[in-house]
């Protein structure tokens, strides 16, 4: 996984953001304010994002690429 630095006030990114369905809603200015806590990472085909069960503190959006969601060996849809 690589880990970028905040992405601050990154208007290529307000842009994506505000395209994502979930985040429509949003004003620009909110957006920025979330892109000032916001870090983007790139895993390779394969690596392990989150594992069940396992807690974390970040909330992720998937802005491109393909993610699949494998629960007790099966995956989900």
């Amino acid at each position: 996984m690589i880990e970028s630095d905040y992405l601050k006030d990154n208007i290529k990114f307000v842009q994506k953001l505000g395209q994502m369905p979930t985040l429509e809603p949003f004003e620009e200015e909110d957006l920025k304010g979330l892109l000032q806590l916001s870090k983007i990472r790139k895993y390779e085909p394969g690596e392990l994002i989150l594992e069940d069960g396992f807690y974390d503190s970040w909330i992720y959006f998937l802005v491109s690429g393909k993610v699949r969601v494998v629960k007790h060996g099966e995956e989900l849809r």
